[in-house]
């Protein structure tokens, strides 16, 4: 039963009916994870996810216990996102960050922000092999040798070694405008 306010399944209901009418059939959710709500009607209506944790602006010069405490911290959100997305077919790939400040910022001869996305990435691989992982960027990508940006400005998938593809191309109106696979690194001996 709900008042006369804010009604959650009806505007979920009104946006799933703007983003089909605009004909979208994906996107991301930004900054946090989406509601049970949200993504069970995603699967019904057939959309597209890329699930993210709320990790938005991180920073890499404030000291390395700083960092490894936000680690530790984007590590849990990425396990307790996927335990409770990973059965959900929407969902076709694992945001790790967005916007993240790394460029520059060094841990003895090492870019810190390289470390922190190539362990973290390799943590969401090991919860899920079959799903893709990236991290959006809405300005520019990160410089350090090691990072691999094939994509348009509003989205870079990145990881130490990580190979990306994206598909910007619209082959049918039934697929993605614009969709960014990643391959992370094989694992090291």
């Amino acid at each position: 039963m709900h008042g006369r306010g804010l009604d959650p399944a009806r505007v979920l209901a009104a946006i799933t009916r703007s983003l089909k009418w605009v004909g979208a059939n994906s996107y991301r959710t930004s900054h946090y994870p989406y509601s049970d709500e949200a993504m069970a009607l995603a699967d019904k209506e057939g959309f597209l996810i890329i699930d993210e944790i709320p990790a938005v602006g991180l920073l890499f010069d404030d000291g390395d216990k700083a960092v490894e405490t936000r680690l530790a911290i984007c590590k849990q959100q990425v396990s307790e996102l996927i335990a409770r997305d990973k059965n959900h077919p929407s969902v076709i790939m694992w945001s790790v960050a967005n916007e993240p400040s790394s460029r520059g910022a060094m841990r003895g001869n090492a870019d810190a922000g390289l470390e922190f996305f190539s362990e973290l990435l390799a943590h969401a691989r090991a919860q899920d092999q079959a799903r893709g992982r990236r991290c959006s960027s809405a300005s520019s990508a990160p410089s350090a040798p090691g990072w691999r940006s094939r994509t348009s400005s509003r989205s870079t998938a990145i990881g130490a070694g990580t190979s990306c593809r994206d598909r910007s191309t619209r082959p049918s109106p039934s697929s993605p405008a614009s969709l960014t696979s990643c391959t992370p690194p094989p694992a090291s001996p």
